[in-house]
């Protein structure tokens, strides 16, 4: 068995701040080096082989990591940065962790004439925005197993992620309920009454998301691998021969109703005033579900 561990604290200074200027200068901001952030966190995996018998081995492993950040200092006189204002809930604010989701909570419902329809004045809104968490995975893990049998000539492997402690934010709610009013919680009368005091939530508050805990674990991959026999292999003028069939994205276990928590990073994607790919990342409206797939390989070794 193998163990291993590592705490870390990690403090970055000058990070690359859009800071507005005044409309005198005829530019609305202007990237500088004043932000400060500390991240700390624990990472860890543990390797074990729980068998060990002729020509057979199974191998498991853990790994994982925390991450909390907090942003210590912004430009001088800032104390927040939203990227674009009301429309998205993410700020990263001066004592919290970046890119943190900001709205007035959703406090309780209760259907007081007992029609089963959840109105405007049936819920309890807070009064201000107050800090629900951040659209960044907090907590990932990575679960590993490894089935040998024969010496190796049939290899199955599998991979399970996991990732939590963080907010997922759907737009479709402003799609299926603001835009063209189609959503369930909007017209059938028998949807939950949980569904239908978000939605009332979302128009009361100003909010044009949905809010949901993003946990999620994921059946990451299937892995099979059969090798060909050394005669086999030299009967057919190679020196190996192996086929593998892999998985991909075979399962999703989550409680969000959204399309799929785990985020679709749009690299590179930088608007003047706000960064495209923090906002992109957690839509869950301009990007499609992660895609199932399957993978067949021949390895021919000469």
């Amino acid at each position: 068995m193998t163990l291993e561990a590592t705490y870390y604290t990690r403090h970055s200074s000058d990070a690359l701040i859009d800071v507005r200027l005044p409309q005198s200068v005829g530019i609305y901001t202007e990237e500088q080096n004043v932000g400060s952030i500390r991240n700390r966190g624990v990472e860890g995996a543990v390797n074990i082989q729980v068998l060990s018998w002729r020509d057979a081995t199974l191998d498991l492993g853990v790994s994982g990591s925390t991450n909390h950040s907090k942003v210590l200092q912004l430009a001088p006189g800032m104390s927040r940065l939203a990227a674009l204002g009301s429309f998205y809930p993410v700020e990263s604010r001066v004592g919290y962790s970046m890119d943190g989701v900001w709205a007035r909570p959703l406090l309780g419902y209760r259907d007081l004439n007992g029609d089963g329809i959840i109105g405007p004045n049936e819920i309890t809104v807070g009064d201000t925005a107050v800090y629900l968490g951040t659209i960044h995975p907090t907590r990932e893990f990575s679960g590993t197993a490894k089935l040998s049998l024969f010496g190796g000539r049939v290899q199955l492997s599998s991979l399970f992620d996991y990732r939590g402690g963080f907010r997922y934010l759907d737009l479709n709610a402003l799609y299926r309920c603001a835009l063209y009013q189609n959503c369930r919680e909007a017209n059938d009368p028998s949807a939950p009454l949980a569904d239908q005091a978000r939605n009332v939530w979302r128009g009361v508050s100003g909010n044009y998301f949905f809010i949901y805990d993003g946990d999620y674990v994921r059946w990451r991959e299937l892995s099979l691998t059969l090798t060909a026999p050394d005669r086999v292999a030299r009967s057919m003028g190679f020196r190996s021969v192996s086929l593998t069939l892999t998985g991909r994205n075979l399962g999703l276990w989550t409680k969000t109703d959204g399309i799929d928590p785990e985020r679709q990073y749009m690299d590179n994607q930088v608007t003047s005033g706000y960064n495209a790919s923090a906002i992109y990342e957690s839509y869950g409206v301009p990007t499609a579900p992660i895609t199932r797939y399957w993978i067949a390989r021949v390895n021919l070794g000469l």
